[in-house]
């Protein structure tokens, strides 16, 4: 059986909750995401928000129809995974990616355009974000697309200026979403109202 653990230590956190599921990570499948309710539900959270970044991995999905594929796994995801969100105590709800797409679009898309001009014009950011394709590319062995970060920080941007909330993920935040939190003056606002929890996933006896 797995626990999960913050890498750092933390006294019990309060307020509102956002766990962003990468739609084909171990961790958060099964035992894994499972591990991470469990921890969860030893918090103080009043209100919870799982953000299932399903059609987000449309930019690394080499196939014409990746926004239809992209759907349909994170569909399956929530079938296998359904009960074990269920299981989050506080009150909570699920939203996937395209609901930002879809409701948030000019916001999106002006963030969009402002993280990709600060792309060009600052260099701090333009390296966190050459330095998280790169440790992607390594990772997966797969080619790393800036319109996936753009688009992570344009909506992440959205949500958490609408819904300011800790982040709970199985990794250290990514370069480019730490440096925007620690420099919120210079980009959209949104991401400077958060906190990163990273969670570590241990065995412990059954």
């Amino acid at each position: 059986m797995l626990k999960a653990k913050p890498r750092r230590s933390w006294q019990n956190v309060s307020g509102v909750g956002y766990m962003g599921i990468s739609l084909f990570s171990k961790s958060h499948d099964g035992e894994g995401l499972k591990a991470m309710v469990d921890w969860i539900n030893e918090q103080d959270f009043f209100s919870f928000r799982v953000g299932l970044s399903d059609t987000l991995n449309r930019f690394n999905t080499p196939v014409r129809a990746a926004f239809e594929a992209c759907v349909k796994a994170g569909d399956e995801w929530l079938e296998r995974n359904g009960d074990t969100l269920d299981q989050i105590e506080a009150p909570h709800e699920v939203i996937r990616w395209s609901h930002w797409l879809d409701n948030h679009a000019d916001e999106v898309n002006a963030n969009k355009h402002a993280f990709m001009f600060a792309f060009g014009s600052n260099e701090g950011f333009r390296t966190a974000i050459k330095g998280d394709m790169e440790a992607f590319t390594k990772r997966t062995q797969k080619e790393a697309s800036l319109e996936y970060l753009i688009e992570e920080l344009a909506v992440y941007s959205v949500m958490m200026r609408q819904q300011p909330a800790t982040m709970i993920y199985p990794a250290k935040p990514l370069r480019c979403m730490d440096y925007v939190r620690h420099n919120p003056d210079s980009f959209p606002n949104g991401l400077g109202n958060t906190t990163h929890v990273q969670l570590a996933l241990h065995n412990r006896a059954a």
